[in-house]
């Protein structure tokens, strides 16, 4: 062994190998000047020699911790397993709290290390080992701090995996929170929006300072993350650092916009109907712009007791591929009140410039298609009318059944279509009338437009 340290400051530059992923997060932390508590790294070379040879390595490893000041510490593991980008496995070993003394440190070492069971009984799930390599075992030796409160962030919702910065907090130790269920003191909050908790706690200032530290790993790190911080009465530590992991996608459903397009109850005769026409038009129409989607019309809505609930999950996705952020979804789904300026296109966006640029011009010619399409579907459905009341039989069923769905599916097109064109001219109605000083409300379009007759007998509506 000679002069080799295995106990070293937390500093410099250090490998998941060396230091496992705990340690790495911590250093990465340090190095974005976010404050984590005076760390040691027992390297996971202490480990290897302890397998290797036994009781007589823990009297240079008593060596090494004399000289460690005179702190209570906490003691955890930090292997090149935990933490990963793809599983936490966290709590698969021992933590040990308000360790001080040599002797103390040193059995907290050898339970944690023994916590594993053996270097070949992981209970790791089968296989994951081998992809990520053999175990590493390193150890932090953290100096505790003593909170006044505790708790833990998330850049992202854990449960409903929305787009939303979460905060769980308790008074005192976080391992109350984390480790006996204690029920925390919550906060979410969206954009400048809190969603969820008290502003009015005596130390919201310090749930807001955690808010904004998350919004800065968020966008330092590019991934969604959680963190485990204390507060101690004057300054905010930071403990632990993780990415948010879990690959199962959760399916969370929201009615904010099917308030508007399906109210009321639907039947479940209209709905099978109803949902492959819908969104079947809708997968078209975005297919225009983005080309062959692979997604199917019932993965984007679900009834409950009668009601159309819309996957935000899947919608997400179908988002994603156009080329426009999750959050721009969940700004239009989730909130009462949305400006366009939350509803931006991202980067992807661009390698289907061409054909939005070519749906944009089929949008402004929309009218002379919307006048020859609707003439050529009255006529379509007259003559399907007459041969369903002449020609129906068990036999042409089938054909006659798809004819009436080709058509329902050109009528349920413009059906989407045109509140899609009337949400935009609306708009631009309201900015001219602004512009001339003119109230929208002042208008009665029964008298202001008289050829509306023409196209809807429906006015009061």
């Amino acid at each position: 062994m000679g002069n080799r340290r295995f106990i070293c400051k937390l500093s410099g530059k250090w490998s998941a190998r060396q230091i496992g992923n705990k340690a790495e997060s911590l250093l990465f932390l340090k190095k974005k000047s976010f404050p984590v508590p005076s760390t040691w790294i027992l390297t996971a070379d202490a480990f290897q020699t302890y397998l290797e040879e036994g009781r007589p390595f823990l009297e240079k490893l008593s060596e090494e911790i004399a000289i460690l000041p005179d702190l209570v510490y906490a003691i955890r593991s930090s292997t090149n397993l935990e933490d990963s980008e793809k599983m936490s496995y966290a709590g698969q070993f021992r933590t040990e709290l308000l360790i001080k003394g040599k002797a103390r440190i040193l059995q907290s070492i050898l339970t944690i290390w023994d916590s594993s069971g053996s270097e070949t009984e992981i209970s790791y799930p089968k296989g994951e080992r081998n992809h990520l390599g053999i175990l590493r075992f390193a150890i932090l030796i953290q100096e505790m701090v003593n909170p006044i409160l505790s708790g833990v962030g998330f850049s992202r919702n854990p449960v409903t995996n929305l787009s939303e910065f979460v905060v769980e907090a308790v008074e005192g130790m976080g391992e109350e929170l984390v480790q006996k269920g204690i029920t925390p003191l919550r906060w979410r909050n969206r954009g400048q929006t809190l969603l969820e908790g008290d502003s009015n706690y005596p130390h919201f200032r310090v749930i807001q300072r955690v808010f904004s530290a998350l919004r800065k790993l968020k966008k330092v790190t590019g991934k969604d993350v959680d963190i485990e911080w204390a507060y101690d009465g004057k300054r905010l530590w930071f403990l632990q650092m993780r990415s948010i992991t879990g690959s199962a996608v959760q399916q969370v459903y929201s009615n904010r916009m099917a308030r508007e397009m399906l109210p009321g109850q639907i039947k479940p005769l209209v709905w099978s109907v109803n949902i492959p026409l819908v969104n079947g038009t809708k997968i078209r129409i975005l297919e225009e712009i983005t080309g062959k989607l692979d997604v199917r019309p019932e993965q984007l809505a679900k009834a409950f007791h009668y009601r159309t609930y819309f996957n935000l999950a899947a919608l997400s996705e179908l988002f994603g591929k156009v080329g426009f952020s999750a959050e721009s979804l969940e700004a239009m789904m989730t909130n009462e009140e949305v400006s366009m300026s939350k509803i931006r296109p991202g980067v992807k966006f661009f390698r289907h410039i061409f054909r939005f640029i070519r749906f944009i011009f089929s949008m402004m010619g929309f009218e002379k298609f919307y006048l020859r399409e609707y003439k050529v579907l009255l006529k379509d459905l007259e003559n399907l009318k007459a041969n369903v009341n002449h020609d129906f039989s068990v036999g042409n069923y089938p054909v006659l059944y798809e004819a009436i769905f080709q058509a329902a599916g050109k009528a349920a097109y413009l059906n989407v279509f045109i509140p899609i064109l009337m949400r935009f001219y609306d708009k631009k109605l309201r900015k001219k009338l602004a512009s001339l000083k003119l109230e929208y409300g002042i208008l009665d379009f029964n008298r202001d437009f008289p050829l509306l007759p023409s196209y809807s007998p429906h006015l009061e509506m």
